[in-house]
């Protein structure tokens, strides 16, 4: 449904080679089978070696996905010691490659806010996020977003001995681009937050 798109770097890269796809299949729970059709998403993140990223001095990262009737958003927020990156990638729907469009916002156009801190697992966690997309690309009359998020469940892991957040999130909002508004009315999202220190 949306066009992949790779950012790699000296030290590590990420791939989101299916920003919105349709998922279709059956799940089999204890024996029982359900049969499943929606939205689907598949990224890939390499060159993280366990040792590398308390060696850059990467504190975790936030990532989430947000998905429209025809449009979405991936963003992240690195933390590298007192350094902050944002990053957010806009893409449109489209079922043929050649005509799926994908603009990334450059950091200064992107605003992340978290509240409503709670204690998980000894840690302080948000519980709501803001984001807001303010840019101008060529190709593209207006990119705008502005998209809540509040948490619906949380769920906690281990990943050597980094602690990891999965959440689902209610997403209320709207994303613009190129003269077209879409509104987000409850629409479940998800995010991660990785906390390596």
């Amino acid at each position: 449904m949306t066009p992949g798109w790779k950012v790699e770097t000296s030290d590590t890269c990420w791939a989101v080679a299916l920003p919105k796809a349709k998922a279709q299949g059956t799940i089999k729970v204890n024996g029982q089978e359900f049969r499943v059709k929606g939205v689907g998403y598949h990224n890939h993140n390499w060159g993280y070696p366990p040792p590398l990223p308390v060696s850059l001095n990467y504190k975790g990262w936030f990532w989430g996905r947000i998905h429209s009737d025809t449009m979405g958003i991936t963003w992240a927020r690195v933390m590298m010691g007192e350094k902050e990156d944002l990053l957010a990638v806009v893409n449109r729907d489209s079922y043929d490659p050649k005509q799926g469009v994908f603009y990334s916002i450059p950091p200064d156009n992107i605003m992340l806010e978290t509240g409503g801190f709670v204690k998980n697992r000894w840690q302080q966690i948000p519980t709501e996020f803001e984001l807001q997309i303010k840019d101008v690309v060529p190709g593209c009359e207006n990119l705008n977003a502005d998209v809540q998020m509040k948490t619906i469940d949380v769920h906690y892991s281990r990943i050597f001995t980094f602690h990891y957040w999965r959440y689902h999130m209610q997403a209320s909002g709207e994303i613009t681009a190129d003269g077209t508004t879409e509104r987000l009315h409850g629409k479940p999202q998800i995010i991660e937050f990785l906390c390596i220190k």
